[in-house]
């Protein structure tokens, strides 16, 4: 299941909004996997999930994409247009290095993991 939307990023004290339209999101809900007996199938086990987030940013004066650096955790809240339906991951952290986009709409591209997202 992946999200379209907007994502709102915080973390010390402070909030990023995503570009809007930028967000792909998965929840990271828990999945079942079956187990396989001698007679085939004997029941299932419950694997809980990691959510991701990939999302874009606009460079401003005041981000330094260094801050999140370094296992920082953040809280996320993310909004789907469409559905209006709205998630949070009260954990997250920066998984993959930054990308910088140069041009007239400079913006970093930024990859999160972490706990499993709750419905709001």
């Amino acid at each position: 299941m992946s999200i379209f939307g907007t994502a709102i990023i915080a973390w010390n004290g402070r909030e990023l909004q995503s570009v809007e339209g930028s967000v792909s999101f998965n929840p990271g809900l828990a999945i079942g996997k079956a187990r396989k007996g001698p007679r085939g199938y004997v029941g299932s086990t419950i694997v809980p999930g990691l959510s991701a987030l990939k999302c874009d940013v606009l460079i401003t004066d005041d981000f330094d994409v260094t801050t999140m650096a370094g296992g920082t955790e953040a809280t996320v809240r993310v909004f789907d247009e469409q559905s209006n339906q709205e998630w949070i991951v009260p954990r997250m952290i920066l998984s993959a290095d930054p990308t910088l986009a140069d041009g007239a709409e400079s913006k970093w591209s930024l990859e999160f993991e972490g706990s499993t997202a709750e419905r709001v």
